[in-house]
C-alpha cells in the first residue's frame, strides 16, 4: 500500500481495513510505502484502537529503525520510508501514519506599526541554546525577554515602510528524539501605523446644498479601502470621498491592503442657519467667461463662488461678491472645457455659513467656431464677401465653387484676424457657391453654404 505525503509535512493517513498476514507463504506482516515531504523529519506509526496487551508491539521502517507502535522514528533526511509491522496470528485493523514536521518558528510576516511592542516566538529550540540576531541595519531593533524564545520589536525605531531580516539559530529537540543544530531568517515586511484625516472635520450643510468630505489614509499598505456609513450603518459609498446633501454624522473607514487593521472617524454636518438661495444658475457662456446668477439672500454678507476644472479636479479657484451683487462673472477659462461650480452665503462677521450649495457645470464654447454671417454685395463692379470672425482661429480659407458643382476650389487663404475679401475672375451672371473653413487647435469647422450671382 502506498501513502504520498508530499506537500504534507503534518499530513496524516488512516488505512482502510487492511489484512495482517498472509495464509500462503505464512508472512504474518502489513507493509506501508510511504514518502515524505522534504519538511517532514519522521513519522509515526499507530494502530487504531490497540489493546494495552499490544504495547510492547514494535513496527520497523527501511528494515533498520524500530518503536512501540505510537512512537515516533526519525529518519534524518531519508524521504522514503517502508514500514513493516509484523505480529503473531492474522487479523484485519485500521492503521494510522503520521508525518512529523521539522522544526516550525511562530511570527507574523507581517508587521504593523503604533503603539506597543510587536512579538516574534519561535518554538522546538531548547532555551538555553537560543540565539537572535538582527541582520538588517536597525539599531536596538529587538528586545530579549525573559522567555528566551521570544523577543520584542520595539516600537518607535521604525519609520516608513521597510523590510526587516533577523536570525534566530539554537538547537532543535526533536519529535522524532535526538537534537541537531538549527538556523532560519525570518523576513519580516514593517508598514507604518495607519492613519486617516478627513476635509473638513465638520460643517454645516443648508437646504439644498452640499458638503463635500475628502478622505485621506497614510501608513500601513496601499490601496486603501474606504467605507463611508450614516449613523444607522447604511453603507453610503465606497470611494475616498463623500457627498452629504443634508445634516449627520458620517463615519468613514480606511482599511488597508492587509486586511489586518483599519481606522474609523466621525465627520459632524451641521444643518446651517443662514439659506442657499433658490435659484443658481450660468448664462453668457463664450470661449472664456460666463456669468454666475443667483437670487439675494437677506441675511448674506457676501457670496462666494468657487469653481474648477470638472475634469482634472483641478483645485478650487475662489470669487467673492458682496450682498448687493446676484451675480458674478468668471474670466480667463478655457475655451471647450467643462467646469463645476458652487456657491456659499456667509453671515455678518463670518460666524454663519450656509455651506457649499450642490455642484453645477458648464462648457465653455469651444475654440472652433465657425463663421457667421457670410454676405456677398458688390462693391464697384467687384464682389466683397464679408462674415464674422473668430479670434481663437488660426488661419480661414474661402471655399469657391459653381452652384450645382461638386469640387471646391480653394480660393484665399487668410489670417485670423481678416474677415472680408473682394474675389475677381466671376463670370458675370453665374451663379456660385462659397463658405468659410476656419482652423483653429481642434481642427477644422465649415461654415454654412451661402450663393450668389456675380453682376446682381
Amino acid at each position: 500500500y502506498k501513502i504520498d505525503f508530499e506537500g504534507n509535512p503534518s499530513g496524516v493517513f488512516n488505512t482502510p481495513a487492511m489484512v495482517r498476514g498472509n495464509t500462503q507463504n505464512g508472512d504474518r506482516c502489513l507493509h506501508l510505502e510511504v514518502l515524505l515531504d522534504e519538511n517532514a523529519e519522521g513519522l509515526i506509526f499507530e494502530k487504531q484502537g490497540h489493546r494495552k496487551s499490544e504495547n510492547e508491539l514494535y513496527y520497523t521502517v527501511n528494515n533498520g529503525f524500530s518503536a512501540r507502535l505510537g512512537e515516533p522514528i526519525c529518519l534524518n533526511g531519508t524521504r522514503k520510508a517502508l514500514i513493516s509491522f509484523c505480529a503473531d496470528g492474522m487479523e484485519t485493523a485500521y492503521y494510522r501514519v503520521i508525518s512529523v514536521p521539522r522544526m516550525k518558528l511562530t511570527y507574523d510576516s507581517l508587521m504593523l506599526g503604533g503603539s506597543g511592542n510587536r512579538r516574534i516566538k519561535v518554538d522546538g529550540l531548547e532555551k538555553g541554546s537560543i540565539n537572535w540576531r538582527v541582520i538588517s541595519d536597525q539599531y536596538g531593533l529587538i528586545q530579549n525577554t525573559d522567555n528566551l524564545s521570544e523577543i520584542l520589536i520595539r516600537d518607535g525605531v521604525l519609520t516608513g515602510n521597510q523590510k526587516i531580516q533577523i536570525e534566530v539559530s539554537g538547537t532543535h529537540i526533536s519529535t522524532c528524539g535526538g537534537s541537531f543544530s538549527c538556523r532560519q531568517i525570518i523576513n519580516i515586511q514593517y508598514y507604518d501605523s495607519l492613519h486617516l484625516e478627513t476635509t473638513p472635520n465638520k460643517s454645516v450643510c443648508a437646504p439644498g446644498g452640499s458638503v463635500h468630505i475628502d478622505a485621506r489614509g497614510r501608513g500601513g499598505k496601499e490601496p486603501y479601502k474606504y467605507i463611508w456609513k450614516n449613523r444607522n450603518g447604511q453603507i453610503l459609498s465606497k470611494d475616498s470621498s463623500y457627498r452629504a446633501e443634508e445634516p449627520g454624522s458620517y463615519t468613514v473607514e480606511l482599511r488597508d491592503a492587509t486586511y489586518q487593521c483599519s481606522v474609523i472617524k466621525t465627520v459632524e454636518v451641521n444643518p446651517a442657519e443662514i439659506l442657499l438661495p433658490s435659484v443658481i444658475g450660468h448664462q453668457d457662456i463664450t470661449q472664456n467667461s460666463v456669468t454666475i446668477q443667483w437670487n439675494q439672500i437677506s441675511s448674506a454678507a457676501y457670496y462666494l463662488i468657487r469653481y474648477r476644472d470638472s475634469n482634472s479636479k483641478s483645485k478650487w479657484n475662489y470669487l467673492k461678491s458682496n450682498d448687493s451683487n446676484n451675480s458674478i462673472t468668471i474670466k480667463k477659462l478655457k475655451p471647450g472645457e467643462v467646469f463645476e461650480y458652487q456657491l456659499m452665503v456667509t453671515g455678518d462677521h463670518n460666524t454663519d455659513s450656509s455651506g457649499w450649495s450642490k455642484t453645477k457645470r458648464f462648457s465653455t464654447l469651444s475654440e472652433c467656431i465657425p463663421a457667421l454671417q457670410l454676405k456677398a454685395t458688390m462693391k464697384s463692379k467687384k464682389l466683397l464677401c464679408k462674415w464674422n470672425c473668430n479670434p481663437y482661429n488660426s488661419k480661414q480659407v474661402l471655399l469657391l465653387r459653381k452652384s450645382g458643382g461638386v469640387n471646391w476650389e480653394r480660393r484665399f487663404t487668410l489670417g485670423k484676424n481678416i474677415y472680408s475679401v473682394y474675389l475677381d475672375y466671376l463670370k458675370p451672371g453665374e451663379t456660385y457657391d462659397w463658405m468659410i473653413l476656419s482652423y483653429c487647435s481642434d481642427g477644422e469647422v465649415p461654415s454654412e453654404i451661402e450663393q450668389f450671382t456675380f453682376g446682381k
